[in-house]
């Protein structure tokens, strides 16, 4: 006879917020290391210089909002009601 409250076992917890910050830390980590070879490279640019970072951020953001556009306005287009009944 098989018992239907038989436990489960048990799941690892995974946050994908969690691990996205981890990568995001082990990147700069990276990026930081590199850096310091890449004084020869870049000429008068720092690789230490906040506005850079901030600069390529700020684009970085642009080319997200820019990405969202079309799915957005395709989504804002459909009636809710018609989107539940397809379902």
């Amino acid at each position: 006879m098989h018992d239907m409250h038989a436990s489960k076992p048990a799941q690892p917890y995974w946050n994908p917020y969690v691990a996205g910050l981890g990568l995001g830390l082990v990147l700069l980590a990276s990026f930081v290391v590199m850096g310091r070879g890449l004084g020869d490279v870049l000429g008068q640019v720092s690789p230490y210089d906040a506005g850079i970072y901030t600069l390529v951020v700020a684009l970085m953001v642009v080319i997200a909002i820019a990405a969202t556009l079309t799915p957005t306005r395709r989504a804002l287009r459909v009636d809710p009601a018609a989107a539940l009944r397809y379902e």
